[in-house]
């Protein structure tokens, strides 16, 4: 049987990387926290990848990579979108590729696998002891096995389905799709204002998360920090090297950035919440790394208060 765990799957895929790389299409990937160079010119195809993120084994047994092939199949015309939206134009068709884009990649990045992770052991503490008390299953219980069962039968029938769910990555691909589904209506509701730097030398980064929603009153960065969408005051995330997003309740003027320190800032965000590293066009790693290293000077209030 083939190993659906054995596929590299991109957590931020590489049509989105493609549009911060160089013309070889390389990035320089630098350690979010440190400002350290991680490697100076990766391949985007072999950036930000993870074998069988996306797969899982089916109730036939069969492995399954089906949903990293949709997320391909939606993006692609996304990502043609993206490449088009300006200050000047970035109507509701192109407001809706950006909902798309952020939608896909808060569900498919590690902050969202251990969240979803904590989520099941909440769910083995508090679920599983609460099965025991379900008539209807002790009833069905008796009618299958012949005999009462005990509050540990039904405890332990409940264990190993769940056990199971998880061994076969079923659980979390069913929750990347119910969640990027529950998202993407969230997220539309919002108002979509475009961010460009293109009067300044140097661009935007693309973190291991790339699009980040935020709490900066509470310094809460994502599903890391178990920060529910609707609790962030910030959702922003990059488009393009030159181009960034970020959507709001009311509509916002679109920002032409001509100081470096406010691209710095939004820059600081992306590095805060990546978990471990953040890429960008090789001629932005020196900008880069510096606001890398000096996070703790970057504050992103102004992000938030206009």
């Amino acid at each position: 049987m083939l190993d659906p765990f054995s596929e590299m799957h991109h957590l931020v895929s590489k049509a989105y990387q493609r549009n911060f790389a160089n013309d070889v299409r390389r990035v320089t990937v630098i350690a979010a926290r440190s400002g350290e160079v991680v490697d100076r010119a990766r391949a985007i195809k072999n950036n930000f990848v993870r074998a069988g993120y996306s797969a899982q084994i089916d109730r036939a047994g069969v492995a399954d990579s089906r949903l990293e092939l949709e997320f391909s199949k939606i993006e692609t015309p996304i990502l043609h979108q993206i490449r088009q939206i300006t200050p000047e134009n970035c109507g509701p068709e192109l407001s809706a590729a950006v909902v798309n884009l952020f939608a896909l990649h808060l569900v498919r990045s590690e902050a969202f696998e251990a969240k979803h992770n904590r989520i099941v052991d909440d769910l083995r503490r508090e679920w599983l002891p609460d099965l025991a008390s379900k008539p209807e299953l002790r009833e069905r219980y008796a009618a299958d096995f012949g005999t009462r069962p005990t509050d540990q039968d039904i405890i332990d029938i409940g264990e190993r389905i769940l056990i199971e769910n998880v061994r076969t990555n079923r659980l979390h691909v069913g929750g990347m799709v119910r969640m990027h589904n529950k998202i993407a209506n969230q997220l539309a509701k919002f108002h979509v204002q475009v961010i460009t730097s293109d009067q300044l030398e140097m661009g935007f980064a693309l973190g291991d998360v790339p699009v980040v929603h935020a709490n900066i009153k509470t310094a809460r960065y994502g599903f890391r920090d178990n920060l529910a969408i609707g609790d962030a005051d910030l959702i922003v995330g990059p488009l393009t090297r030159t181009t960034a997003a970020a959507l709001s309740v009311r509509p916002r003027k679109p920002i032409k950035l001509t100081v470096k320190r406010r691209m710095q800032e939004i820059n600081a965000v992306f590095a805060r919440a990546a978990l471990n590293e953040v890429a960008c066009h090789p001629d932005d790693a020196l900008e880069v790394r510096r606001v890398c290293q000096q996070l703790d000077r970057l504050s992103p209030n102004r992000l938030v208060d206009g």
